[in-house]
Parts: C-alpha cells; sequence; structure tokens
C-alpha cells in the first residue's frame, strides 16, 4: 500500500471523542474494524527529564500540555517515514508515569485510515 492509499484524519480529541477518559473510548471505537488505527499527539510530549532542562523547569512542569511542550518536528519525521515506509512504530503516552511509552503503538499496511489527533496538529510553530 502506499502513502496515497491510506485515508488519514487529523483532528483535536474533544471532535473526535469528547468525554473525559476519551483514550478507551477511542480504542474501543477503532478495534472492531481493524483498518484504523489512532496516532494520538499525546505520544509525542517532551519527556519529563526534557523540561528538567528548559530555562524555568517548574514553569514547564506547570504548562505541560501547552504546544511548546510537545515535539512537533519528531511527529512530523514519524508522518514522512510512515509515508516513505508503509508501516512504523509510534509513541504512545502513558498517563500514570507522565511520560511517552517510545515504539508502543504499530501502524501497519492493514491501518486503510490513520487518525492522527491533537489539538495543536495545525500550529505552525515549531515545525
Amino acid at each position: 500500500m502506499t502513502f496515497k492509499e491510506r485515508f488519514f484524519v487529523f483532528c483535536d480529541r474533544e471532535r473526535l471523542m469528547p468525554e473525559p477518559k476519551k483514550a478507551p473510548a477511542m480504542d474501543s471505537l477503532v478495534e472492531p474494524f481493524g483498518i484504523v488505527v489512532i496516532l494520538p499527539m499525546d505520544g509525542f510530549h517532551l519527556y519529563h527529564h526534557q523540561l528538567d532542562t528548559m530555562e524555568n523547569p517548574e514553569e514547564a512542569h506547570a504548562r505541560r500540555g501547552s504546544p511548546w511542550t510537545f515535539d512537533p518536528a519528531q511527529l512530523l519525521t514519524f508522518l514522512k517515514t510512515l509515508r516513505s515506509q508503509g508501516s512504523i512504530y509510534v509513541p504512545s503516552f502513558n498517563h500514570g508515569v507522565g511520560d511517552p511509552v517510545e515504539d508502543d503503538t504499530f501502524v501497519s499496511l492493514q491501518h486503510k485510515v490513520v487518525i492522527v489527533e491533537g489539538n495543536y496538529l495545525l500550529l505552525e510553530e515549531g515545525v
């Protein structure tokens, strides 16, 4: 399958699944089909240790979730790799630990629809 044979949807999570416990609900939305995968921007949060190295670590931790606490360049790199290779492992986010989990979700050739979700997907700054 080529990149052109995939359908990509870019949206914020509230439009996709407006519930407090969103991630499990989104999983139940796509699992029965097996051809849809959700690639959340949450996996591209900066790690706690990266926030610790910022000019004001206390503010960085307090404002985690702001656009500047994500790594949009890494997300773009993953999307470009997906386009060129057809399948890829992408990070997810562990809310219990509060950090991304590397290579946690596999986007394979069987996934015909890739839903890329996140509040800041259309921001141009930082990429």
